[in-house]
């Protein structure tokens, strides 16, 4: 299923004045600070089938145009979907109409800000007709919100990696080797998707090997010889896709340890 593009997803935000679209709310979409994206994009038609005010008679360009598209907060993006009846597509495209109209000066974002704000709909989980956000789901739970602590699959979107070797290109290329526990199918999965990422940004790999080592079998070891501020902002990248990162720096050898869903205090 086709999603909405960068372009329209600039649009949105240079016309919301960084603030949720829900009446009195000053809720800021991106923190101007860190540059974190707090903001979600919603469809005031769903984006699926089940989804709450699904139009199967919509076209899938229609459905991913600025037209359907609303910025929200978190707290107001579940308070529509919660109630399809007073959140009606009228009453939404009505609210966006006024919010945009109010705004006095637009607001520009980079490329990398709004391909965020697309991935804050790619974890949604459609379930009994609701569209539910989950953080690390692993089982048949159903909540709005469902915090488990136990590791969850890794994954790096197209949009994470494309953002990554994007922030990437403006360093010179570093070299860098993966390494994986032969026990982790899913980490060596990851492992390939952040292997990939780094080619397009001409990074070399000197090894992508899958080895018996101790510690959490949940995570993979990327290994660079020396701290810069390339690899600073690979971290940053990384978090910013929600990945967990810790790191270790030993007397002869750099570490990065990309633990993605282990949590350091349960060691």
């Amino acid at each position: 299923m086709a999603g909405p593009s960068v372009k329209t997803i600039k649009r949105l935000f240079a016309v919301s004045g960084n603030q949720c679209a829900f009446p009195k709310c000053t809720a800021a979409l991106v923190d101007a600070p860190s540059g974190k994206v707090t903001g979600r994009l919603c469809h005031i038609k769903g984006r699926m089938p089940g989804a709450k005010r699904y139009d199967a008679s919509q076209s899938d360009a229609d459905r991913h145009s600025y037209d359907n598209l609303l910025l929200l907060c978190p707290a107001h993006h579940d308070v529509i979907d919660d109630d399809e009846v007073a959140y009606t597509v009228d009453r939404l495209s009505q609210m966006k109409r006024t919010h945009e109209s109010s705004v006095c000066e637009t607001q520009p974002i980079s490329d990398g800000v709004a391909e965020r704000l697309i991935l804050s709909i790619e974890n949604n989980v459609l379930q009994n007709g609701s569209i539910i956000v989950t953080q690390n789901q692993l089982g048949g739970q159903v909540a709005h919100w469902i915090i488990n602590l136990a590791p969850q699959l890794r994954r790096l979107s197209e949009a994470s990696q494309n953002e990554i070797a994007k922030q990437l290109r403006q360093f010179p290329a570093n070299s860098y080797e993966i390494e994986t526990n032969s026990d982790d199918a899913d980490g060596r999965n990851f492992g390939n998707q952040l292997a990939a990422a780094l080619s397009m940004a001409n990074w070399s790999c000197r090894g992508l090997v899958s080895s018996i080592f101790p510690g959490p079998i949940f995570g993979i070891t990327v290994s660079y010889p020396s701290r810069t501020r390339a690899v600073s902002t690979l971290i940053e990248c990384l978090q910013e896709s929600r990945q967990t990162v810790a790191e270790d720096h030993q007397p002869t050898l750099h570490f990065v340890h990309i633990l993605v869903g282990y949590r350091p205090e349960l060691a």
